[in-house]
């Protein structure tokens, strides 16, 4: 986890305070040389938080988010 502010990626707070920012960072190996970040920015609030960007974690979900739209 690291904050986001007027840098690239701050370091951890130490406290969680309304109004900050955060980025949950989980990296997955998938082998030598490969790797995933997968990045959830949350917003802390008043009475918990808000994921300001849900991304798909299940396979169905990821394989929905990749089909093309259509119009």
């Amino acid at each position: 986890m690291h904050s986001q502010g007027l840098v690239d990626a701050e370091d951890e707070p130490e406290v969680l305070r309304e109004g900050m920012i955060v980025a949950f960072e989980p990296t997955t190996y998938a082998g030598p040389g490969q790797r995933f970040n997968i990045e959830d920015v949350t917003l802390v609030t008043k009475d918990g938080y808000e994921v300001l960007a849900p991304l798909p974690y299940d396979a169905a979900a990821i394989e929905e988010s990749m089909r093309p739209v259509k119009r």
